[in-house]
């Protein structure tokens, strides 16, 4: 059973979820209650701001009413000095009035110092020094209430943090352990059973036999009807050839306007340029990682028989003469047969690792993909370009089954290559649809953006970048190893779109995409090195 399959099923892991989803409910309980507190606090505030603003618009009326009588009584004094009998002494403002206008509001008398009664009698009213205080203690007690809670809150979130803490240890610890035999009891599932198929049986038997049979039966049909609709196919090529070419017009001005569109939206622009970087340096650093592990793997092969060798980046030099004794038959099929060995067991390792990545967020999924793409170029491809060069590969089949140049077992040889590349990459289509790095960039509307940025693009600038990194010294059968990869992309291009993957869509696949710095610093770093190390060759004696 595959690693992802134990990781949705395992009871430790689904344990280690509900207790993840009861921390997340204890933090938005605990912010909750924070808010709540916070509102009843301001709430509090305004209150009692409210309180004094009345008190005090109270004692501003009082006051003015009191000021105003004074003063009548003071102008019908002078204006009467002389009738005793309306002589008046002036009435004198309550002490308690100004007691009570004191207390809260003691800036508000500051603010009318000298003015009204003050003004005509020199007489100050008193302030209350006991509500004064009253209030002050208030103040005080409110503030120490205040931070009492906030210090008990931030002792509790301190506490509640510290548990959640230890909680999640806990839980990374059993997801460790849980990886750890997923990944043992796969390695040893692989290691006995290499090539996995599930065991069904009962009622699921019978009907996987029977789609099985239907499926065959539909090939097989398809085989009949291909030379008939192949015939069809060229004679409306041909009846409506002006009508194709005013086709393909339309369609280019279409995808122009399809590209300026998803232009103008940020998200998709910055999707399928950050698909566009991360694909390219992929390509190129899973390329150098297949390459070279193609060739220590020839070197220690010659080794084995003592030949010396001598590695460039371009290929490797064989300082022996043609005719030395140490080329004998064995020799050559094993040192230029392990090589290529060795890839292709590689790349069922990257497609088990890919495999087992599909259904997770991150840039690995897509690294293990074209690790895989490249081992199976550097097998079937070096078969093509051993056929047409001479070189490589093509040695092992040469003196395995004593054949000539061209003969017949070297041209079946390299149609089946051919094909095997084909079908390796219609099945790569929707595996490349898997390690999108966002779900809005594969809609059917904009696919054909994202096979160009994931696979086209990076296919054409990596082999490019690699090209120019060996100029002047590029060997043929290098290049046409580069050339003989577009045998895979052709299908991904033909069906990317088709009405099988029309409903296609990533599972637990976060919508987000982040740039590779990482592996952009270490691709630059490697190509670096490669080039100081083996610019004069190292030689392997």
């Amino acid at each position: 059973m595959p690693l992802y399959f134990n990781f949705i099923i395992h009871p430790e892991l689904q344990m280690d979820r509900s207790e993840k989803r009861e921390i997340r409910r204890q933090k938005k309980l605990l912010n909750k209650r924070r808010k709540k507190y916070a509102a009843e606090e301001r709430e509090s505030v305004r209150r009692l701001n409210r309180e004094l603003r009345q008190k005090a618009t109270a004692h501003r009326k009082k006051l003015r009413k009191a000021r105003l009588e004074a003063l009548k009584n003071f102008f019908r004094n002078i204006i009467n000095p002389f009738n005793k009998a309306e002589t008046k002494e002036p009435e004198k403002i309550p002490q308690q009035l100004f007691k009570e206008f004191s207390g809260p509001e003691e800036q508000i008398r500051r603010k009318h110092k000298g003015k009204g009664y003050d003004s005509f009698f020199s007489s100050k009213p008193k302030i209350d020094e006991e509500e004064k205080r009253k209030l002050k203690e208030r103040k005080k007690l409110f503030k120490k209430r205040r931070k009492e809670y906030i210090s008990g809150e931030r002792r509790s979130i301190k506490k509640e943090r510290l548990e959640m803490r230890k909680g999640l240890i806990e839980m990374r610890r059993k997801i460790t352990v849980a990886r750890i035999e997923g990944y043992k009891n796969d390695f040893i599932k692989f290691i006995k059973n290499p090539i996995h198929v599930e065991k069904v049986r009962g009622a699921d038997k019978l009907l996987r036999d029977q789609v099985k049979h239907d499926i065959k039966r539909q090939n097989i049909l398809r085989i009949k009807q291909f030379p008939g609709e192949l015939k069809n196919s060229i004679f409306r090529f041909w009846s409506h050839k002006f009508d194709q070419f005013r086709n393909m017009r339309r369609n280019a001005s279409g995808f122009a306007g399809l590209v300026a569109e998803a232009w103008r939206v940020k998200s998709l622009r910055d999707g399928y340029l950050r698909t566009i970087l991360n694909s390219s340096v992929f390509f190129i650093l899973t390329f150098l990682l297949v390459y070279y592990v193609y060739q220590f793997t020839t070197i220690y092969a010659a080794k084995a028989f003592d030949i010396p060798s001598k590695l460039y980046t371009y290929r490797i030099e064989w300082p022996l003469y043609t005719y030395s004794y140490l080329y004998t038959r064995v020799a050559l099929i094993v040192i230029f047969g392990t090589g290529p060995l060795v890839c292709l067991i590689l790349a069922f390792i990257f497609y088990r690792l890919y495999i087992w990545s599909r259904t997770k967020a991150g840039n690995i999924k897509l690294i293990f993909l074209w690790g895989g793409f490249h081992a199976f170029n550097l097998f079937f491809g070096s078969y093509i370009s051993g056929v047409l060069t001479r070189t490589g590969f093509i040695y092992t089949s040469e003196w395995l089954f004593i054949s000539n140049i061209f003969d017949v077992e070297e041209i079946i040889f390299m149609i089946i290559a051919i094909v095997v590349l084909l079908v390796i990459g219609y099945f790569a289509t929707k595996q490349f649809l898997y390690a999108a790095g966002s779900t809005s960039l594969i809609v059917p509307r904009y696919r054909t953006l994202f096979i160009l940025s994931q696979v086209v693009i990076p296919w054409l600038a990596g082999n490019i970048i690699l090209f120019l990194s060996n100029v002047p010294k590029n060997p043929v059968e290098l290049t046409l190893l580069y050339i003989t990869s577009v045998l895979m992309v052709i299908p991904v291009l033909a069906g990317y779109n088709s009405t099988s993957l029309q409903q296609f869509s990533l599972p637990h696949v976060p919508d987000k995409l982040k740039l590779g710095w990482t592996y952009l610093i270490l691709l630059a770093i490697l190509m670096t090195m490669l080039k100081i190390v083996l610019k004069e060759g190292l030689s392997f004696i």
